[in-house]
C-alpha cells in the first residue's frame, strides 16, 4: 500500500471524469471527501478526536473543520508523510488492471491488504484510509513531547486568530460610531424651550406670535364659528363704512422669479436664448410645449430639469434625438440614424422578439445606408441611461456606460441589458439574411409593427427598401458583429445625475466624427445642457 503512487492515480481518475462529459468538461466527479481523510491518516497533520482513536470506520476520528483551520495558517512545507519517504524510482505507476487492492480492518485494530479479482465499482469509495504504521525500531520523540509541541503551536495559532478578530472588531466599532454620528447630524432637531412659569419640567414648542384681533382703524365682528361677518372701516372724514369680507385668492405657481442667467447652465447660454427661456417660464403654462415634434415634446418640467442640473427624462432625450434626425450631416460627417429610447419594461410580459422587432423597424429600413446607429437605453432599476452604437466601420456594436463598475470582475447589469437587445437584433438580421431570396421571390414579408401602442403582425408587399436590405444582408455579415463594452467611454461621478446628458454628449461627438476624451472636461456637461436647451429654442423643424 505504501509503494502505490496515489498522486498520479487520483489525478488520472479525476482527469478521466472531466473528459468523459462529451468533450465539455465542467467538473470532476469522484469521492473527493475521501482524499481529506486519507490525507489526515497519512500525514497526521492534525490530531485525532480525543476518545475516537479506536472507532471504526476510521474516518470518524478526524475533524475536517480543524483540518481546514490548520491549513489556513500552516506552511505547506510543514506537511510531512508519517511513513518513511519513498524514492521516486520505488513508486509504481498506476495502471488499469482488473485486480485491485482492498484494505479491511481487523478486530485487533490493524488492517489487512489483499488483491481482489472481482472488483465492484460501487464499493470503491468504501475503502478505509491506509493504516498509520510506526517503526518501533526507529528512534523518535515520545508521544508526550509531540503532543506538547503540537498543543503549543495550536495555542499560538488561536492567539494569532484572536488578535486578528479583535483588530477587526475594533475597526467595526469605530465605523459604527462614525455612522451613528452622521445619522444624528442628519436628523432634524426640534427646538424646544422650557416654560419658566410652569412648575412642571415639561418642554413645549415655541409658540407662534398671534396677530391682534383689533388693528388701528379696523374692527372685526366675528360669529360663533370665528368667521368674519363684516368689516367696519374708518375713513379720513370720520365716517364708517361696512364692507363684506373679501375672499382669499389662491396664489398660482409662478416661474417668473427664475433668473436664468444666474444659474450655471444659463451662464453658458447666449443672452437672446436665456431671455426667450425666461419669457417662456414666466407664462406659467405647464401644458405649453417649448418644442414639440412628431413623437415627442419638451415641457416646463423638462426645461427645469435641464436648467437646474437634474436628471432628464425620456421625453427630453427623444426630443433631442428627433431634432438630430432632421439635421443633414455636414461634409465629411458620418451618416447616422438616431433611434428613440429603448426600455425593456415596455415589452415586459409580451413577446420579446416581437417587441424588439417593432422597435427596430426604422433600423431595418435604414441600416444599409448608415455609418452609425445610436440606440439609447433607459435602465429604470439603475436609474440611468446608456448608449448602444452600431459602428459599421469597425464592424462591431459598442456599449457606452458612463457609470460602469471600476472593477472588471463585477457584473455590469446595464451591459447585460444591452447584450440582450443586441442578441434579438442579430437574430432578426440573421433570419432575414437566411430567408432573403425566398422573401424576394414570394414578394411578401411578415413584420411586427407597433400601432396605437400595440404590437401586431402584418403581411406587407416587399418594398424597394426591403429588397435593398435583403440584398445588402446577403453580401455582408452585420448579423455576426460582436458587442463590446467601450473602454474609451468617459466616466462620470457616481453620485451625478447627468447620465442622460452624458449620452447626448457622446452622441453629439460621434455623429460629428469626433473622438471621445478619456474623461469629461470640467464644465463639459453643463455646456451640453445649455446646448440642448439651445437646440429646443432654435430648431426650425418645431412642429
Amino acid at each position: 500500500m505504501s509503494l502505490y503512487a496515489w498522486a498520479p492515480a487520483v489525478k488520472n481518475y479525476l482527469d478521466n471524469s472531466r473528459w468523459s462529459m462529451n468533450g465539455r468538461p465542467e467538473s470532476a466527479c469522484g469521492c473527493l471527501i475521501a482524499l481529506l481523510f486519507w490525507f489526515c491518516e497519512r500525514t497526521r497533520f492534525i490530531e485525532p478526536i480525543k476518545g475516537r482513536d479506536e472507532l471504526k470506520p476510521k474516518f470518524l476520528k478526524w475533524n475536517l473543520l480543524e483540518l481546514y483551520a490548520r491549513m489556513k495558517v500552516a506552511d505547506i512545507h510543514e506537511i510531512k508523510e508519517s511513513d518513511q519517504q519513498q524514492s521516486l524510482g520505488e513508486l509504481k505507476t498506476p495502471s488499469i488492471e482488473k485486480s485491485v487492492l482492498a484494505i479491511t480492518c481487523t478486530e485487533e485494530g490493524g488492517s489487512k491488504e489483499k488483491y481482489v479479482d472481482d472488483f465492484e465499482p460501487g464499493k470503491m469509495f468504501q475503502l478505509l484510509p491506509t493504516q498509520f504504521y510506526i517503526d518501533d525500531g526507529q528512534p523518535g520523540p515520545s508521544s508526550i513531547e509531540v503532543r506538547s509541541k503540537d498543543m503549543e503551536s495550536r495555542v499560538q495559532e488561536l492567539a494569532d486568530l484572536l488578535e486578528i478578530e479583535q483588530a477587526h472588531n475594533k475597526g467595526l466599532r469605530s465605523e459604527n460610531e462614525r455612522l451613528q454620528t452622521e445619522i444624528n447630524m442628519l436628523r432634524p432637531s426640534n427646538k424646544v424651550v422650557e416654560n419658566e412659569n410652569q412648575i412642571s419640567m415639561n418642554l413645549r414648542s415655541r409658540s407662534k406670535c398671534k396677530k391682534p384681533l383689533i388693528l388701528a382703524d379696523f374692527i372685526t365682528e366675528r360669529t360663533k364659528k370665528g368667521k368674519a361677518k363684516a368689516e367696519i372701516v374708518k375713513k379720513d372724514d370720520d365716517d364708517f363704512v361696512v364692507q363684506s369680507p373679501s375672499k382669499k385668492k389662491k396664489t398660482p405657481t409662478v416661474y417668473q422669479n427664475i433668473g436664468v442667467r444666474r444659474l450655471r447652465v444659463g451662464k453658458c447660454m447666449t443672452i437672446p436664448d436665456a431671455e426667450r427661456l425666461k419669457v417662456y417660464l414666466a407664462k406659467r403654462e405647464n401644458k405649453s410645449a417649448l418644442w414639440h415634434g412628431v413623437n415627442s415634446g419638451v415641457f416646463v418640467k423638462d426645461v427645469l430639469a435641464i436648467l437646474n442640473e437634474e436628471a432628464v427624462g425620456v421625453q427630453a432625450m427623444n426630443a433631442y434625438l428627433e431634432i438630430l434626425s432632421h439635421k443633414h450631416p455636414e461634409q465629411g460627417d458620418p451618416e447616422s440614424l438616431f433611434m428613440s429610447t429603448f426600455d425593456w419594461d415596455d415589452i415586459k410580459g409580451r413577446n420579446t422578439t416581437a417587441g424588439v422587432e417593432a422597435y427596430c423597424e426604422p433600423l431595418f429600413n435604414n441600416v444599409c445606408n448608415m455609418d452609425f446607429v445610436f440606440l439609447p437605453i433607459i435602465h429604470k432599476k439603475q436609474q440611468q441611461f446608456t448608449l448602444l452604437v452600431l459602428n459599421k466601420e469597425l464592424q462591431r456594436w459598442e456599449h457606452y456606460n458612463t457609470q460602469r463598475p471600476k472593477q472588471t470582475t463585477l457584473v455590469d447589469p446595464c451591459f447585460e441589458d444591452a447584450s440582450r437587445l443586441h442578441g434579438e437584433i442579430s437574430k432578426r438580421l440573421a433570419f432575414l439574411k437566411d430567408k432573403g431570396k425566398s422573401i424576394i421571390k414570394s414578394k411578401m414579408i411578415w413584420k411586427h409593427v407597433k400601432r396605437e401602442g400595440q404590437v401586431c403582425l402584418f403581411t406587407f408587399t416587399v418594398s424597394n427598401e426591403d429588397r435593398d436590405l435583403l440584398t445588402w444582408l446577403g453580401k455582408n455579415n452585420v448579423d455576426e458583429f460582436p458587442i463590446i463594452s467601450s473602454k474609451e467611454c468617459p466616466k462620470q461621478d457616481p453620485s451625478s445625475v447627468d447620465s442622460g446628458i452624458a449620452v447626448t454628449y457622446i452622441i453629439k461627438r460621434l455623429s460629428e466624427g469626433l473622438e471621445l476624451e478619456s474623461t469629461f472636461k470640467k464644465g463639459a456637461l453643463t455646456q451640453q445642457r445649455a446646448h440642448v436647451l439651445g437646440r429646443f429654442l432654435n430648431d426650425k423643424n418645431d412642429g
